[in-house]
């Protein structure tokens, strides 16, 4: 869940927004679903763009009684620098994941009830701001959410109490998703960074079909890439042999500081700076993290950044040759106590090898094992925490300090507070502790329950959903052209994928052209649809492409056992 509040002056342009059609045409069903001024404060009640200037009249009544005594800097158009307006209300948004299931009216009314009075605009002994919750369906991004409006004075005139306002909305928020069952931000309970998700690049995720935001194809690709090299020159080479596109940024002398990525010839891709895709990414902190400061020729490294020659590294060694260095690194990432300094790094050095196992077996398509790699690598991007041992000691200290001066003054308030000190820094590290240890163990059953899955059932390389739908890249009626002449296409159903074609029957084989020019043998299953042109949607099943046989020996071949000697343990 997402709280986010805003400082604004004039609430008759927000209630014209929110009762109107949106940016998008995105918005429907408009309608009040909160409202403390009138009873019951849950009642539901449509509104129009007509209505809007009515309910900022009567939602505007203690600000235009005793006015508002605070100011914020101007955001308006044209606004000249340093300007500021008045404050007369917070502008609120509260919003869920697109994967959530919306809330009911009564629902959302209860949450902005109680996160009114967490936040000390109602009090126990009745005096209140007010504050008004619009709901008009879901944004152009697919999230539920709603908006709502605090006046910044209450009933009897006082300012509402907003010191340190954003820490005590996340404290509120954080009850609140526990009281309603409602889904945190991972990264913010966490503890680690995590860049949020654009609505531009999640249209050309789906555009493109590929299962992952480019960003995070970007991520995987780098992060492997940074795990293969063994110097810096080698590193800008493994990117272009990515098919990424690099973009040096040079600083004095000639050395290079940084660098951007983006996918080779996507023209719509933008670039992504290293620090946009993790900030562990960066060129500073590879330099540091992989020692290439030592093994690095830097004129060398210099020249391909810039020219990009080309270098020979020959066929990608086979899993089995690698996988015991990557068995290692995962296995040295299990047995590190997660109280240890360490413990992040090998989180992600442990997801920089899920993530190269990702390129080699799911390839195009990040599925189940980058997500696995994405976990790990964000547990390696936690904030900068305190060790308990680091707390313990500074709390020794400070307790130190009090009893010497105890002893100086004669003092008994000294001791006491010494002793308090000792005890809160215990509680401290205990909670540091618990919070670190339940993070290990959370992660480690991520990686294990995908790991069993995987081995169980291992990825299938070549399936046809790697390829993006025909219907994406013509016009329909180019399409209707296509089949009728004959051609059967991938198409995405409801749930699942399904095949386009003209008088498919159950159980026949045929061929279906995917957009690269390539061809699939699949048996049409169902008939899920016909459409009037004769036009038939169909389940399939793939039929595996038959193996050339090797050559007979003259003697019996006796199977050998297979070797599992390198298998991961977790």
């Amino acid at each position: 869940m997402i709280i986010k509040l805003i400082p604004a002056r004039d609430a008759t342009s927000l209630f014209e927004y929110l009762a109107g059609e949106g940016k998008h045409n995105e918005h429907v069903d408009q309608r009040v679903i909160y409202n403390n001024q009138v009873s019951p404060v849950e009642t539901v009640t449509p509104i129009t763009k007509q209505d809007a200037k009515s309910l900022a009249t009567d939602f505007e009544t203690y600000i235009k009684e005793y006015g508002s005594t605070r100011t914020f800097k101007s955001n308006r158009k044209g606004a000249k620098n340093g300007s500021r307006d008045k404050l007369n209300f917070y502008h609120g948004v509260m919003s869920l994941e697109p994967d959530e299931t919306p809330p009911s009216d009564e629902t959302w009314a209860k949450i902005v009830d109680r996160y009114s009075t967490l936040m000390g605009w109602q009090q126990p002994d009745g005096n209140y701001a007010p504050v008004i919750a619009i709901a008009h369906g879901k944004s152009a991004g697919g999230s539920p959410h709603i908006h709502f409006a605090v006046s910044t004075v209450m009933a009897n005139g006082q300012m509402i109490p907003d010191s340190n306002w954003k820490r005590r909305s996340i404290k509120a928020k954080r009850k609140i998703e526990d009281e309603f069952g409602l889904k945190p931000i991972e990264s913010e309970r966490a503890g680690y960074s995590r860049r949020d998700w654009k609505q531009a690049e999640e249209k050309r995720r789906k555009v493109r079909g590929r299962t992952v935001k480019e960003s995070r194809y970007l991520q995987r690709a780098v992060a492997s890439a940074a795990l293969a090299a063994n110097n810096e020159a080698e590193f800008a080479a493994l990117l272009r042999a990515s098919d990424l596109d690099i973009n040096p940024r040079f600083g004095k002398g000639g050395k290079v500081t940084g660098y951007s990525v983006k996918i080779k010839g996507d023209n719509e891709c933008p670039w992504y700076a290293a620090g946009k895709l993790s900030r562990h990414l960066t060129l500073p902190a590879l330099r540091q993290d992989q020692g290439w400061e030592k093994t690095t020729n830097t004129e060398a490294a210099r020249l391909q950044w810039e020219k990009g020659y080309a270098i020979s590294f020959g066929a990608p060694p086979p899993l089995s040759k690698i996988m015991p260095d990557y068995a290692r690194r995962i296995r040295a990432f299990s047995r590190t106590a997660p109280t240890s300094p360490a413990w992040a790094t090998r989180a992600r050095e442990a997801g920089a090898v899920l993530a190269a196992m990702s390129m080699r077996i799911e390839k195009n398509q990040p599925g189940k094992l980058w997500q696995a790699a994405l976990t790990l690598y964000r547990a390696g991007e936690t904030a900068r925490r305190q060790n308990p041992t680091q707390v313990m000691r500074e709390s020794k200290m400070l307790a130190r300090t009090l009893l010497i001066s105890s002893r100086l003054t004669r003092s008994n308030t000294s001791r006491i507070l010494a002793a308090s000190i000792i005890m809160a820094g215990h509680l401290r590290a205990q909670k540091q502790l618990q919070e670190q240890t339940r993070a290990a163990q959370k992660i480690h059953e991520v990686i294990r329950q995908t790991l069993t899955e995987l081995q169980a059932n291992p990825p299938e390389p070549g399936a046809p959903l790697t390829a993006r739908p025909i219907a994406d890249l013509v016009p329909q009626s180019e399409l209707d052209k296509a089949i009728d002449q004959g051609r059967i296409i991938y198409t995405k159903g409801k749930d699942k994928w399904l095949i386009k074609g003209k008088n498919l029957n159950p159980g026949q084989t045929v061929t279906v052209t995917r957009n690269d020019g390539e061809q699939d043998q699949v048996l049409v299953g169902q008939v899920t649809r016909t459409n009037k042109h004769g036009h038939n949607w169909a389940t399939f099943t793939n039929i595996p492409a038959p193996t050339t046989p090797r050559p007979a020996s003259g003697g019996q071949v006796t199977p050998k056992p297979r070797d599992t000697s390198h298998d991961l343990e977790i």
